[in-house]
């Protein structure tokens, strides 16, 4: 399958949702969301899209700290030096970011191939990813991956692609609700029907389905491979347009600071959707 990023971003509802982000950004459209944090142990609410960005935090650090840390690993992959260093470095991300079982894709590679190389798999999958028409059918196929860790470690090699996980995915299907439901559209277009993925099982597991369970407000579980790099793509080229509406300068002039901080805030709203899990209830 060949994507084309100038006929996603020709789309007219696609343009129409990228300006919604940016006036949510912007304070131009009110917006507020509220959940209970497990892992805090305490109520969460955000006032506007653009606080959620400024309450961000994983694991103990916030957005700042965070940034520091993600291009200390930027900075050991691009100096890497061979293929066993750059597959501790990968091996890290995947730590940092909760997924180590992601690691195993690689074991099973190696046992395989002997001579299977990641740094040069990673490297030939950066080509695909990067091209504004990217054949995606190598991650159909197995040659390359995409998932939850891997998602990480190519974003984190160029600044033009926002990290895809399951709780983006759960934020931008959200917010497409709202667009929907503020332009009175009577379903969500299939070009904005972004994935999502469930979150750890507890015994009071947060919602991140944003669905409103009927098939006009519908939106898929995100799929390892292909699927999950569709959607990357999407995202990452729909932020990409947001942030050019809302205006570079409030990022400092820097397009990659702006993509980051965009991700962030998604990422703190796709916690948990309370509201929807009352609906499925």
């Amino acid at each position: 399958m060949t994507l084309s990023k100038n006929q996603f971003l020709q789309n007219p509802d696609v343009q129409s949702f990228a300006q919604y982000l940016a006036d949510l950004y912007l304070g131009r459209v009110q917006f507020s969301h509220t959940y209970y944090d497990r892992k805090r142990d305490q109520s969460v609410r955000f006032g506007s899209f653009s606080q959620a960005k400024e309450h961000y935090y994983w694991k103990t650090l916030g957005f700042d700290e965070t940034k520091r840390e993600l291009l200390q690993f930027t900075d050991r992959l691009a100096s890497s030096r061979s293929t066993l260093d750059y597959r501790q470095v990968v091996y890290e991300i995947f730590v940092w970011g909760g997924v180590p079982k992601c690691f195993e894709w690689i074991k099973r590679q190696e046992s395989v191939d002997p001579d299977f190389d990641i740094k040069a798999n990673i490297e030939e999958a950066m080509e695909v990813l990067t091209s504004n028409s990217p054949d995606l059918q190598s991650f159909h196929e197995g040659r390359f991956r995409m998932d939850s860790g891997f998602t990480k470690v190519y974003t984190l090699l160029t600044g033009n692609l926002i990290i895809f996980d399951g709780r983006v995915g759960a934020a931008l299907g959200h917010l497409a609700l709202t667009w929907a439901e503020f332009g009175q559209c009577r379903r969500i277009p299939r070009e904005l029907q972004f994935p999502w993925k469930p979150g750890r099982q507890t015994q009071a597991p947060a919602n991140r389905n944003p669905s409103l369970f009927s098939e006009a407000y519908n939106f898929p579980q995100c799929r390892i491979g292909k699927h999950h790099a569709i959607w990357k793509l999407r995202a990452s080229w729909l932020i990409e347009c947001a942030v050019e509406k809302v205006g570079l300068e409030h990022f400092g002039d820097c397009r990659i600071e702006g993509g980051r901080a965009f991700e962030a805030a998604l990422f703190m709203i796709g916690y948990d959707f309370p509201i929807q899990a009352h609906y499925a209830a």
